[in-house]
């Protein structure tokens, strides 16, 4: 959202995290991230 507004590089997402909200993996709300929260 912040790169879409602002519009600068800088903001962007990394490609893994792209790939880890496309998973369903969002952390504590998911129970699963880049940590396992069990």
């Amino acid at each position: 959202v912040l790169h879409e507004r602002t519009g600068d590089d800088g903001c962007r997402p990394t490609g893994l995290l792209l790939q880890l909200v496309l998973e369903g993996r969002l952390g504590r709300k998911s129970g699963r991230g880049f940590y396992d929260y069990t």
